[in-house]
């Protein structure tokens, strides 16, 4: 049954994959959800091409559950189960480990007060994560018809827009390879390498409300419902990289953020761009370009009111991301904002003291100037010590 060599890329091509990145299987021991049903009969297709263009010895884990629904073609099931693996003891390279689990769904169906389905499902995923050890690669065979039921069933529940996008090719540690294929197009591709799979009974039975929706299929736009799915799925992506970008972001003021610099300096440059590119469009620029975005990376950045620029408060070294005239609400302690001077503040110098304010009064500067300067509170310092030549002012010293 799987003897037949086939062309990779025509595979992935197949399977709507494209180029999609293969390489994770590689991370270790690979797990299987198996049925005898035509989706994990493809799904272990895919990964025995795989293995075939990427050879290496693999240890390859076989898990299947027994739902204990008395089918009356049992001989039939069986008959496909013992011929697959049969036909996997011949692979080369290849060392399988069986994992076979018969519960009774419906008993504890009643003892959850759950469906067949969702028992089902929890009592699945418990085995798959205690198999697969919680992180190393488990396939499984859903598809896109799966999710468009699962879609119309929450919808009829009551659910919120979250949970409507589809399955990922990747998520977490779970690979779903047919994501993208309705139920027809798997079983067309079974047949196409003859492929020998076990069809349930149980699912031509209307007593399951996802039976009752899978009637519906044959009537939709396939192409446009995987358009949708497409779609929702790269929202569902960029939510995903927002949250992560976000959780990057100290939000000091409306218009302000803050990055810490040694989380900012691990990142890769075309990290970086992202990360500025999101934090300037949370402040309000908007559309920016990839170019621009580029630029944005290589601190400092000006373009009119938006800057960003490395700051160091007391050696407290971060990544400040603002909008117009702002500056940090909460100095530390040992810091004075030019700013908020409210009372006099008086600065040691070669002939005397000064009041602080007194000397900004005479310099006459702009309140973007005032904001923009900050010196330390400890201990005597001399009036050169405040940083004024970014404003084009030499020192104060020559201005008193």
């Amino acid at each position: 049954m799987f003897s037949q060599d086939i062309n990779w890329a025509r595979l992935l091509n197949d399977l709507k994959l494209g180029d999609a990145d293969t390489g994770f299987l590689d991370q270790g021991d690979i797990t299987i959800s198996f049925s005898g049903g035509a989706d994990s009969m493809l799904c272990l297709f895919f990964f025995i091409q795989y293995h075939r263009h990427n050879f290496r010895p693999r240890n390859l884990k076989i898990y299947f559950l027994d739902h204990d629904q008395g089918h009356h073609n049992e001989d039939e099931r069986s008959g496909v189960i013992s011929n697959t693996l049969d036909s996997l003891k011949k692979v080369p390279g290849l060392n399988i480990d069986t994992c076979f689990y018969q519960r009774n769904i419906q008993r504890i169906m009643k003892a959850t007060s759950t469906s067949f389905e969702r028992a089902a499902s929890r009592l699945r995923q418990k085995h798959l994560n205690q198999v697969s050890k919680g992180y190393l690669p488990v396939l499984l065979g859903h598809n896109l018809s799966d999710w468009y039921e699962t879609v119309i069933l929450r919808l009829n529940r009551g659910t919120s827009s979250r949970f409507l996008a589809p399955f990922d090719f990747v998520e977490g540690h779970q690979v779903r390879p047919l994501h993208l294929l309705l139920r027809d197009e798997v079983r067309a591709l079974c047949r196409k390498f003859h492929l020998v799979y076990w069809d349930d009974p149980s699912n031509d039975k209307d007593e399951a409300q996802r039976n009752v929706v899978r009637k519906l299929l044959p009537v939709l736009n396939r192409e446009g419902l995987r358009r949708s799915a497409t779609n929702l799925l790269k929202e569902k992506n960029e939510r995903q990289e927002n949250d992560e970008k976000a959780s990057l972001l100290n939000a000091i003021h409306p218009r302000e953020f803050h990055i810490n610099y040694n989380q900012y300096s691990a990142l890769s440059k075309q990290e970086k761009s992202a990360l500025c590119r999101f934090a300037l469009k949370q402040l309000g620029l908007y559309p920016l370009s990839a170019s621009m975005a580029y630029k944005a990376a290589i601190i400092p950045f000006h373009r009119g009111p938006y800057a960003i620029e490395r700051e160091n408060w007391g050696g407290d070294v971060f990544i400040g991301i603002r909008r117009g005239r702002t500056f940090m609400q909460r100095p530390p302690e040992n810091f004075i904002n030019a700013a908020t001077v409210t009372k006099s503040y008086y600065i040691r110098q070669s002939y005397g003291k000064k009041s602080l304010r007194k000397i900004f009064s005479e310099l006459r500067l702009s309140k973007r100037q005032l904001g923009r300067i900050a010196m330390p509170r400890e201990g005597a310092f001399e009036v050169s010590s405040i940083p004024l030549e970014q404003f084009g002012l030499k020192s104060i010293k020559k201005q008193i």
